[in-house]
């Protein structure tokens, strides 16, 4: 009797306590959510083209394209012509860009990637006919054709460019060119390695020595002439960029750093008693014992 008496005060406080929470809810007038509601998304608005836009699609040699134009406006419409241009895979397709600009770099997209200069025929202006020619030489693998590049400056670019994008990597290269020919390639090889590696070396091996200063004024200035940078020297070497050897152990600084690796401002790198430039001058490895091994 005690248990069944228990049971049901328990229910009657269960029940007490849910008849409570619902008058308590329906007080503040609240319906319990059965879920998460999921919100609405705004609708994705941006700016639209603006009047100016809009009016310029008037101009454009497509007139049937007009309203197409307008509803994006003419910078958006051109974009999109000149991408479905290239896309198509055909210079022909050129044509339908509206912007002249954009539609000679379309043209000369098409002549540079397919190495092939019939496309520069259809730039709009001499000046841009020419400058697509000599791309297309450039990207070509005849240094000996950009003699046909239309002014001097347009030459050099040109046999430079032919080394860069085929990355030439060796001077023969140019012995298969006639002496005029080989002569301007090395030159020319040899200034594209001092320039891209920043170094003074590279510079030294060009026969004509006009051609050689003209290589060394593209470089950084390097004061002594050891073959390293005046800012290099300062900035990272902590060398003297005034004097070819700052520790006067007979041997430069660019020798210490580029081909012994010894400490260009210690006379003796390996503490033996015996300079740097000494160790090497009788065959001996300045930064250790034994033999130079080189």
């Amino acid at each position: 009797m005690r248990a069944i008496r228990n049971l049901a005060i328990i229910l009657l406080l269960v029940f007490a306590v849910v008849a409570g929470a619902w008058w308590y809810l329906r007080g503040r007038n609240v319906t319990p959510s059965s879920g998460p509601r999921a919100t609405a998304s705004p609708a994705a608005t941006g700016p639209g083209p603006t009047a100016e836009e809009v009016a310029r699609c008037d101009d454009i040699a497509a007139k049937d394209k007009v309203p197409e134009c307008q509803k994006v406006g003419y910078y958006v419409w051109n974009t999109v012509q000149s991408g479905k241009a290239h896309k198509a895979n055909d210079p022909a397709a050129c044509a339908a860009v509206d912007n002249a600009e954009d539609r000679d770099n379309c043209y000369e997209w098409y002549a540079t990637t397919g190495i092939d200069e019939a496309p520069c025929g259809s730039i709009s202006t001499d000046e841009g006919k020419q400058r697509c020619r000599s791309a297309v030489l450039s990207w070509g693998s005849d240094f000996s054709a950009c003699a046909s590049a239309p002014t001097d400056e347009d030459r050099v670019f040109c046999e430079q460019q032919v080394l860069i994008n085929n990355r030439v990597d060796d001077p023969s290269y140019c012995d298969q060119y006639e002496v005029a020919v080989r002569t301007r390639c090395l030159e020319r090889y040899w200034t594209v390695q001092a320039t891209t590696k920043v170094d003074y070396q590279a510079c030294r091996k060009i026969a004509d020595a006009a051609a050689a200063q003209r290589c060394l004024a593209s470089l950084p200035v390097d004061t002594d002439g050891d073959g390293l940078s005046d800012y290099a020297e300062q900035a990272s070497y902590r060398t003297d960029p005034k004097a070819a050897d700052s520790d006067s152990d007979g041997l430069s600084d660019y020798d210490e750093l580029r081909v012994y690796r010894t400490d260009p401002k210690k006379v003796d790198t390996d503490s033996d008693g015996y300079s740097d430039g000494v160790e090497v001058q009788g065959g001996f490895d300045p930064r250790g014992p034994g033999r130079l091994q080189r």
